[in-house]
């Protein structure tokens, strides 16, 4: 992950990530992207989490936000393990969430407080689905 100016270690996204991996046993993956043409976030997201194995984990399950920057665009791609399934309202709220901090705060800092808001939802007990 290429983050500008600042190192990997001085990245709020990477402490989020490593605060929130230790509360959840879900692995949750960021990338990204710079491209200024995008035709379907989705479609690369899903790509993305292929190519670097995500769905082939044997944990519990891993997330997968990917932003690109310049297109204004994102998606999120998980494959949780867990039964019942994450619901379509866990990931309304994280979608929903990730919108409102891009909209208030550097890319940087939403995506730090949208890993950290996604952690406390898989917590919760409506996270997983009641079908």
């Amino acid at each position: 992950m290429e983050l500008g100016h600042k190192s990997h270690r001085e990245s709020p996204i990477i402490h989020a990530i490593a605060e929130t991996e230790k509360q959840v046993s879900v692995e949750i993956r960021v990338h990204i992207s710079r491209r200024w043409w995008e035709p379907n976030a989705l479609k690369r997201a899903q790509r993305i989490f292929e190519r670097f194995g995500q769905s082939e984990k044997k944990t519990k399950g891993t997330i997968l936000l990917y932003v690109n920057v310049h297109a204004k665009k994102f998606a999120l791609v998980g494959q949780v393990n867990s039964t019942p399934p994450l619901s379509k309202r866990f990931w309304d709220k994280i979608s929903n969430e990730l919108i409102k901090n891009l909209r208030s705060t550097h890319y940087e800092n939403a995506i730090a407080l949208s890993v950290r808001y996604t952690g406390m939802q898989i917590l919760l007990p409506d996270a997983l689905s009641t079908k």
